[in-house]
């Protein structure tokens, strides 16, 4: 996902457009005091699960016609018959009307959601978040870090990605589970196999972030957005930078606007998702976020291939790997998804989704 490039290029929109005179006291940043599991929240399924009357692999389905939830399904999480993402653990769940017992021991069954519409993330935002007064950035002191998507910094399951790989370039520090580790070597194996690959290597950057870092982004704009909406309820705008502001801001309150998403876990809080890039000999990106360079993310900028025949080098080598994409960003890839997760290619299959354009709201588009 584009989160850091794209929030930064919002910050300097903002800036840029005399967003200082909108600015207001706050209170003042406290350090993070993250929050274990707590009960109920809200999550949605990853893959299809049973749903069992108890809280056993042996007990009988809630109900014999519709024995499973299906993929992306909103399901409230009551209760846990043990840690969630240890052996053996299952979930109290409600879905659809039904209440029932789903396997919750593995964290990437299903992902927590904290909102998913613009009055519920101003009120999560409200709850979890102090707005800073001279940036469009949050600190965020009551996010819950333990649950499903979501693996804390410094968990056992993250490892440091190698650099020492032949034609996989690592950006700063980067930290993933051992999938990923996995199917980066099988990766750098691919590429030095395939000679279209000569004169190209990849670039991984963005793999595991936190879930306080992922919530500090978009409460960040979210706030931001409701503050300028705020000031300018009663005083409306007059001016063409005034009326670009209030644009903005109905951008801001709805992440996925803004090529976000709605707070909550997703693939790289639990650290089974990377962006990858085309890098050519001169360094430069072959391949971005959006085909059409629109913004979202720092643009590809290389000459030597297009960019449409580079992201299906990429795709085809990246499926040989192990990994899928998100049909909208030419970029994000992730290891280990179930077959029916929505939203997602894998190697020529990705060409039906050209050309990508790295907002969530193209989910499944062409």
């Amino acid at each position: 996902m584009i989160s850091r490039a794209r929030f930064a290029k919002l910050t300097f929109t903002f800036a840029t457009l005399g967003g200082a005179a909108l600015l207001a006291q706050t209170t003042p940043e406290r350090e993070v005091e993250a929050s274990p599991t707590s009960f109920p929240f809200e999550a949605r399924l990853v893959t299809a699960l049973e749903l069992r009357q108890q809280p056993s692999r042996d007990a009988a389905p809630v109900s014999e016609h519709h024995r499973s939830l299906a993929a992306a399904t909103n399901v409230k999480v009551l209760a846990a018959s043990g840690t969630i993402g240890t052996s053996g653990a299952f979930c109290k769940v409600e879905a659809n009307g039904r209440t029932g017992w789903i396997r919750c021991d593995d964290t990437n069954l299903m992902l927590t959601k904290f909102c998913d519409s613009i009055d519920s993330c101003k009120s999560y935002c409200e709850k979890t978040c102090t707005k800073h007064s001279n940036d469009m950035k949050s600190t965020c002191t009551r996010v819950m870090t333990e649950g499903p998507g979501m693996l804390p910094p410094g968990s056992p399951a993250l490892k440091t990605i190698p650099r020492s790989m032949k034609h996989v370039s690592v950006s700063g520090a980067q930290h993933a589970t051992q999938l990923v580790l996995d199917g980066l070597a099988k990766l750098d194996d691919v590429i030095d196999k395939d000679p279209s690959w000569r004169g190209y290597k990849v670039l991984v950057k963005d793999c595991y972030r936190s879930i306080v870092e992922e919530v500090e982004t978009e409460c960040g704009l979210v706030l931001w957005g409701h503050h300028v909406r705020d000031k300018l309820k009663n005083n409306p705008p007059t001016t063409d930078a005034e009326k670009h502001q209030a644009h903005l801001a109905e951008i801001w309150v709805s992440p996925p606007k803004a090529g976000l998403a709605w707070p909550g876990a997703d693939f790289h809080t639990s650290g089974n998702a990377c962006d990858v890039v085309v890098i050519d000999h001169e360094q430069k990106w072959a391949t971005s976020c959006a085909a059409d360079n629109n913004g979202y993310g720092p643009p590809h900028t290389s000459k030597a291939i297009d960019v449409h025949a580079a992201s299906k080098m990429l795709d085809d080598a990246m499926s040989k790997a192990g990994a899928k994409r998100l049909d909208y960003e030419m970029w994000h890839y992730e290891w280990g998804m179930p077959a029916d997760i929505g939203c997602r290619c894998q190697g020529s299959e990705c060409d039906k989704h050209w050309p990508p354009q790295c907002s969530s709201a193209s989910c499944g588009a062409h």
